[in-house]
């Protein structure tokens, strides 16, 4: 048990760092990186998916902040490896991760298509989903 009068410096925010850190978020040496430095020390990389080790929203999907402006960390990815999201469209977790951010498991859907998929994972997965607990059914 430590004395009532010290106290413990929060780690750095980059995974496997525990270095207390200086400015912000993160300790002395990670400080100046630029944001794709930043965003791929945050991630896991396998096989098959890359996980978001950072920072995640309360549904599971990772977050990425750059200059104060919070970014799905999959859309983040998508868009910096080159591809685009065209307007109106969503990215879909073809992999059914909401960690993974490799963009061969993301595409470009619509908010209809992302749902039909979903609930058609949950039924095979033997899960439940919201629409269905309370009697509804996507049309169309």
């Amino acid at each position: 048990m430590r004395p009532n009068n010290t106290t413990i410096a929060p780690s750095c925010s980059i995974p496997q760092c525990d270095e207390p850190y200086y400015r912000w978020t993160h300790c002395r040496n990670h400080q100046g990186l630029t944001d794709a430095e930043r965003f791929w020390l945050r991630v896991q990389f396998s096989d098959h998916c890359w996980d978001w080790l950072g920072g995640k929203n309360t549904f599971g999907y990772g977050r990425f902040t750059v200059k104060w402006k919070n970014y799905g960390a999959h859309r983040w990815a998508y868009e910096f490896c080159g591809k685009v999201i065209p307007s109106g469209l969503g990215l879909d977790h073809l992999c059914h991760n909401k960690a993974c951010v490799n963009p061969d498991h993301l595409e470009p859907v619509t908010q209809q298509v992302n749902l039909r998929r979903a609930m058609a994972h949950s039924q095979r997965e033997g899960f439940y989903s919201r629409y269905e607990r309370k009697g509804r059914r996507l049309t169309g």
